[in-house]
């Protein structure tokens, strides 16, 4: 079940609720079993959805060989949005991908080198393209 799935499933849910409890609070399951609390769940920690931070504690993202990796036997995410914290609490973000769950070496030594003892505790997927209208013009 996608995104757009839970959605729509929610927003039947609702309407249904609304017309035969009158907005009563109530449980329900999904037609495959989930509860209306974790679809809820699941949609606001999506990382499709814009400013969904994933804390790393939690998981890591998914990691595939490709021809640059696999004659190392390693993986690589695809790039995302990462925040690291540094012992005096500041925050900042730049954008990586991880490699067998952790910084490449490369950019392991630049964190080291700029921010020192900074660790990354969020990752969030890049967004898709915007593909809207400027003026009147597609961009």
């Amino acid at each position: 079940m996608d995104i757009t799935e839970i959605i729509e499933r929610l927003k039947n849910i609702a309407d249904h609720a609304i017309h035969t409890v009158g907005g009563a609070p109530f449980i329900m399951s999904l037609d495959d079993g989930i509860a209306v609390h974790e679809a809820i769940e699941l949609l606001t920690n999506y990382p499709e959805i814009p400013d969904s931070w994933v804390p790393c504690s939690r998981k890591m993202p998914e990691e595939h060989e490709w021809v640059g990796t696999k004659q190392f036997g390693t993986t690589i995410s695809d790039e995302v949005y990462v925040t690291f914290e540094n012992p005096k609490g500041e925050r900042f973000t730049k954008h990586l991908s991880f490699q067998n769950g952790k910084l490449p070496n490369f950019e392991q030594r630049t964190i080291d080198a700029f921010y020192k003892g900074s660790v990354p505790i969020a990752w969030m997927e890049k967004p898709k393209p915007w593909e809207g209208e400027v003026d009147g013009k597609t961009d």
